[in-house]
């Protein structure tokens, strides 16, 4: 595609064939209208030394697309613990 105009499609699909990756939920950034809203919610349990954290999303309504019909945007999220000390436990 060099040198011509492309799509959004075009993109899409380059970046997909030089990185081996299916990108195809990439597409619900410009073809689903609004932001999405990320929500995290977490708690630690002491007595099992265990965190829970519970993610959510949600996309308000838009003009022709109510929220009932809204898919989930590819949102990666990286998480890490630190212990007291600043130190990965």
């Amino acid at each position: 595609h060099d040198g011509s105009a492309v799509t959004c499609d075009d993109f899409r699909q380059a970046m997909a064939d030089a990185s081996g990756r299916d990108l195809s939920q990439f597409e619900r950034w410009y073809t689903q209208a609004g932001t999405p809203v990320l929500k995290a919610e977490g708690r630690y349990i002491k007595e099992e030394s265990k965190y829970i954290l519970k993610l959510s999303q949600s996309c308000p309504s838009t003009p022709g697309q109510g929220q009932a019909k809204k898919l989930p945007f590819h949102m990666p999220v990286k998480v890490g613990l630190i212990g007291k000390d600043d130190k990965k436990e």
